[in-house]
């Protein structure tokens, strides 16, 4: 596969620049609201009544675009199988440490209701029961293949190498690859649904939205509206623009082999996080046809287990879009204190404050009630966010919390980075592009 080199340009980037604009209006908002309960001026409450009213119809923006493109996107419960006429599919699962999910995952893929299908797991220097789970599972169906402890080569990425050496080890006669992860899991027919709605489409490129299968409270709290920000992004219709942002899941991308190879695929995202969305943008940069689908009764997935892996992990992304976004800290940690943190408290210190001072000034009564009106909204917001990830009742109404620890990784990721601690990733240290200097 050394011919296959990357024929399109490697994006700087896969997010757009923020504009200083937007830094200046959003702390200055959070001045006035932080203002407001203190001092005695009724112009600036109605004021924060203001800021508040615009976040509280911003949060309910989201909600009828994340509703409105759920809608919109294919689904693959909504498909029909396909016909008996398929074409090959390599399956690419790269594996490490992964003792705990990785034989359910295996047995997933194998049991898709699929003809002509090779599944090809790659143990990726995995220092527990990894690789013996593996090997015993290849034992029994000869349809799965194991490689074990590829080389990494320097300036390479360990998930980047594992996909492009099982590529190149695979049936070159299967015109489609599969991309997933050794945690994910399949119900039987979700390929053939999968395939029917690529071909259906002709796409070069599809992605799917597994659902999150949240397995305790703090997942519950931090992740459901961070996965539904992957279909608030994918607009139907827009994901070919030249200028939309791409998008690929890593648990489940479906690719032509030929497309992959032509853009050079892993090796041109060798060293790039995140991975399957520079592997999207440079897909699209070679031409591709990009498309996004629903697969939440298809297929499932828990991206983190336990509280600590998540933190880690989250604070490693946040140092990395740092370094392709310029100011995200800044507008994520501003953005956070105005959709999560300040509302519920602000507006119940105007309600408090009212009550004690015996004021009639319907400037407090007003400000107050906003607060409390864009703490709600938020909260009705993600309630819609169940159909993608799981949530229990009740838990959105906690989001103040999740704001505040969102807060907390936030501070400390920008921490790490004027450190200069060592970014990880799977107890591997790895690469991220330098600081960038905004325009």
């Amino acid at each position: 596969m050394a011919q296959a080199q990357a024929r399109a340009e490697l994006p700087n980037t896969i997010f757009p620049q923020i504009g200083r604009w937007r830094l200046v209006v959003y702390w200055l908002s959070i001045a006035m609201l932080a203002a407001a309960p203190v001092l005695e001026t009724p112009w600036l409450r109605w004021l924060g009544c203001g800021i508040f009213g615009a976040q509280a119809l911003s949060n309910l923006g989201l909600r009828a675009l994340f509703r409105a493109n759920a809608r919109g996107l294919p689904n693959l419960s909504e498909t029909s199988h396909g016909s008996n006429e398929l074409p090959g599919v390599t399956v690419v699962v790269p594996a490490r440490n992964e003792e705990d999910t990785v034989e359910a995952g295996v047995r997933s893929l194998l049991s898709l209701d699929y003809p002509r299908l090779e599944i090809i797991a790659v143990n990726d220097g995995s220092t527990d029961g990894t690789a013996q789970i593996l090997n015993r599972s290849a034992e029994d169906d000869p349809r799965l293949h194991v490689i074990y402890d590829p080389p990494l080569p320097e300036g390479w990425q360990g998930k980047a190498n594992a996909v492009w050496v099982a590529v190149g080890e695979s049936n070159p006669s299967y015109p489609w690859l599969l991309l997933t992860d050794a945690d994910v899991r399949f119900a039987p027919e979700s390929l053939r649904r999968a395939l029917a709605i690529a071909v259906g489409h002709e796409l070069d490129f599809l992605t799917c939205i597994p659902y999150l299968d949240n397995q305790s409270f703090w997942e519950e709290l931090l992740m459901p509206a961070t996965w539904a920000g992957l279909a608030i992004g994918a607009r139907p219709g827009m994901l070919n623009e030249p200028h939309s942002a791409p998008i690929g899941i890593g648990p489940c991308i479906l690719v032509k082999r030929e497309v992959y190879l032509q853009s050079g695929g892993h090796s041109a995202v060798r060293n790039r996080q995140p991975e399957d969305s520079f592997l999207a943008a440079v897909v699209k940069e070679s031409g591709g046809r990009m498309g996004v689908a629903l697969a939440v009764d298809q297929v499932q997935v828990r991206i983190y287990r336990g509280l600590k892996p998540m933190l880690e992990a989250l604070v490693t992304k946040l140092r990395i879009q740092q370094r392709l976004q310029p100011g995200c800290m800044e507008i994520r940690l501003a953005h956070t204190l105005l959709q999560e943190v300040l509302p519920l408290p602000l507006g119940m210190v105007a309600c408090a404050a009212h009550v004690a001072s015996g004021s009639t000034h319907l400037s407090w009564i007003a400000f107050g009630a906003m607060g409390i009106a864009a703490y709600a909204s938020w909260a009705y917001t993600i309630s819609a966010f169940r159909t993608v990830a799981k949530q229990r009742a009740l838990v959105e109404w906690l989001h103040p919390i999740g704001g505040i620890i969102r807060v907390a990784l936030t501070l400390r990721a920008w921490r790490d980075e004027i450190a200069g601690v060592p970014l990880t990733w799977r107890d591997r240290e790895v690469s991220a592009p330098e600081p960038q200097n905004p325009d």
